[in-house]
């Protein structure tokens, strides 16, 4: 690869006939700022990942995000990408200045894809059915999030989201242990469909005070530790704790 191509290339704009993104691509334009593609429709693993000065993606028929593909991206600010449906792995993670996600089409969120995203305070995923464990792990400001369709809460998925209020879980079956561990200000929750909840689910949730389990059947071990405002618990009389 020729150096002053890599050391000068800060905006990229690709051709209609470029549908792939290879994997590792562009890893070593330490400048680039912009990328821009209406042609593509894949982005392979760690395609951008480490990219220190990039700071927009506007990718509008992109449908699959591989594993790492903007890790590190720590400047990246915003992401237009209306049609992706799958975000891989770690796909964004450390992306530190990203501060508002629209991903309306994405069906499936890979493990740790939002981890450390420390000033994500916005995420759009009404479409979302698969969530990945830690997948918004340390997302600290993060107060507002659509995952309305969600068929489960996996293992650390909100673990220290300390500024996240509320959350729709209409669909969710199971909330797997500490998927909302350290969640400070959320206040109420309502699962009309969960039939599990894990151990130290809600721990440290110190702003909750209500929480609907309309069809729960067990409740792990110190779901609800160190819940000092916790005053109303709604479950089914046949609901058991889970050691």
């Amino acid at each position: 690869q020729n150096p002053d191509i890599l050391e000068n290339t800060w905006k990229i704009i690709f051709e209609r006939n470029i549908s792939i993104i290879p994997e590792n691509a562009f890893r070593n334009f330490k400048n680039l700022e912009s990328i821009q593609g209406d042609g593509v429709v894949t982005v392979e693993n760690n395609a951008f990942r480490s990219l220190q000065h990039l700071e927009t993606v506007t990718l509008l028929n992109v449908t699959t995000i591989g594993e790492g593909a903007f890790y590190e991206c720590y400047l990246l600010r915003k992401i237009d990408l209306p049609r992706a449906t799958t975000i891989g792995k770690e796909a964004f993670r450390s992306c530190e200045n990203l501060k508002g996600v629209d991903l309306l089409s994405a069906e499936t969120i890979g493990r740790g894809a939002f981890l450390r995203c420390s000033q994500l305070n916005k995420i759009n995923l009404p479409s979302a059915k698969t969530i990945g464990e830690v997948a918004f792990r340390d997302c600290t400001v993060l107060k507002e999030i659509d995952i309305h369709s969600a068929k489960s809460i996996e293992r650390e998925t909100f673990f220290n989201c300390h500024e996240l209020k509320g959350v729709d879980l209409s669909s969710a079956k199971s909330i797997e242990i500490f998927a909302f561990y350290r969640c400070y200000r959320l206040e109420k929750i309502i699962l009309p469909s969960a039939t599990s909840i894990g151990f130290c689910a809600f721990g440290d949730c110190t702003d909750l005070s209500r929480i609907e389990l309309q069809s729960v059947e067990t409740i792990g071990v110190s779901a609800f530790e160190n819940c000092a405002n916790l005053v109303e618990v709604i479950a089914p009389k046949t609901t058991k704790i889970k050691k």
